[in-house]
């Protein structure tokens, strides 16, 4: 059980070791394949991979931070990462080794100025969910009413000013080669950076339940002042299942489809309207009921749009007009950085085929504008990824975009396991007549 973070260079040690490791496994492996049948090597193929992928969930578990947001993006990589990997990594979602009671409680004392006992009326000593930056307790309030208690491991800040600084000495060639954008890099530790400050995450809370109030089928928890902190946040309890408890009870298509199209609302609603997007993507930070509605329980990762950028969205998202190419690329301008607009036959090709695809997923033609778009067939997942892999290897993507993309991958993902057919453009049309926020919201 881990009771406080790692010093940076065992971190670093571990991580590099887990490299080593897996490697070696896999090398291993590929040796005894030259000497095995074709069902021999499937089975044992099958059998590295969960090897291999219980290794990986069992350390970034014990890192948490940084590493182990890293197994919870390589978990919704359905169709680039092998089924065993995905199965053992979804874990990482909700499932860390909790702090010891005893450290907890120092957390509590020194975040809140008191003890959980001597705050509220009952208080679970084991956490019901714990995950990458902390952990969450049941609690009942004075007046009965249901808690949920966030509290943040020890010195999640330095742990990640310690991986990044790693994360960037390992990969200075690619830097060096301009095969990894360092401004990306600057983006990612910023918005983990900002998870760590539960007075904004609590900010956020409230932006959200204010703006997605009047949305009867989405449950967003209140913040309870009082007892909050920079690492504590105390907000009322969401009921609802995990989408793996959920598609386990399994739900009609029927069910299904309104969930899908219930989630696809709110993603379309943050973009257009709210100009805020909550922004880590895995299925963890979703509660699901069986009349189809959903609780967002996690805003510790939340981008703004500034209303320029939230108005190039409401212009391009429908917008077909990829056949005038001159006319298309002046559209996608603000897409790129600054003196980084592509101009090589490669970068430009790729660019027009994420317009199609994005056609083909969101129809403009009014023959298929409410059409239900099947997001069962994961084809379509795996032809964003790979798009999505060359846009990122022309290195020439802003970063907001760039972040965009993670956060729709994530939304998409969700969709793919539902199964759900999904009105898409009918869905897109309705948030995009609507006016979004006004200017200093």
């Amino acid at each position: 059980m881990v009771v406080k973070p790692d010093a940076g260079w065992r971190r670093n040690l571990r991580m590099g070791k887990l490299g080593l490791d897996l490697t070696a496994s896999y090398l291993g492996t590929q040796v005894k394949q030259l000497f095995s049948s074709k069902a021999m090597r499937g089975a044992r193929r099958q059998a590295n991979n969960r090897r291999n992928a219980r290794l990986l969930r069992k350390e970034l578990q014990e890192l948490r931070g940084p590493a182990m947001k890293l197994g919870q993006m390589l978990s919704m990589q359905t169709q680039m990462v092998p089924e065993e990997m995905v199965t053992e990594l979804t874990a990482l979602q909700m499932q860390a080794p909790p702090m010891h009671p005893t450290l907890m409680r120092a957390q509590i004392k020194a975040a809140l100025g008191r003890y959980p006992e001597e705050i509220f009326r009952n208080f679970s000593d084991e956490p019901f969910a714990a995950a990458s930056l902390g952990q969450v307790h049941r609690a009942c309030g004075p007046d009965h009413e249901p808690l949920a208690v966030k509290i943040q491991y020890p010195a999640m800040a330095e742990v990640i000013r310690t991986d990044f600084q790693a994360l960037r000495t390992l990969a200075l060639p690619a830097r060096i080669s301009r095969h990894l954008n360092g401004s990306m890099l600057a983006e990612i530790q910023r918005g983990i950076l900002e998870e760590t400050d539960y007075v904004r995450e609590a900010k956020n809370l409230e932006y959200f339940r204010r703006h997605l109030g009047d949305l009867a089928f989405v449950r967003v928890p209140a913040v309870y002042w009082e007892w909050t902190s920079n690492q504590v946040l105390t907000m009322s309890f969401v009921p609802g299942l995990h989408l793996d408890q959920f598609l386990a009870r399994k739900p009609s298509q029927e069910i299904r489809d309104l969930v899908g199209r219930r989630l696809l609302e709110l993603f379309v609603r943050q973009l257009f309207q709210l100009r805020a997007m909550q922004a880590d993507p895995h299925s963890g930070n979703y509660l699901f009921d069986e009349d189809g509605t959903i609780g967002l329980v996690d805003f510790g990762c939340v981008k703004y749009f500034k209303k320029s950028t939230a108005d190039y969205f409401r212009k391009v998202w429908l917008n077909k007009c990829e056949d005038d190419r001159d006319k298309y690329f002046r559209l996608l301008e603000p897409m790129f950085e600054r003196d980084r607009m592509p101009t090589g036959t490669s970068a430009r090709n790729a660019m027009i085929e994420m317009t199609r695809f994005y056609n083909r997923l969101y129809p403009v033609d009014p023959k298929h504008a409410d059409a239900c778009f099947d997001f069962g067939d994961g084809a379509f997942l795996k032809e964003m990824i790979q798009l999505g892999n060359r846009l990122l290897r022309h290195r020439f993507l802003a970063p907001e975009f760039v972040f965009l993309g993670r956060a729709e991958l994530g939304l998409y993902q969700m969709l793919h396991r539902l199964r759900a057919q999904v009105p898409t453009s009918k869905i897109a049309r309705a948030s995009l007549a609507v006016a979004g926020l006004p200017e200093g919201v």
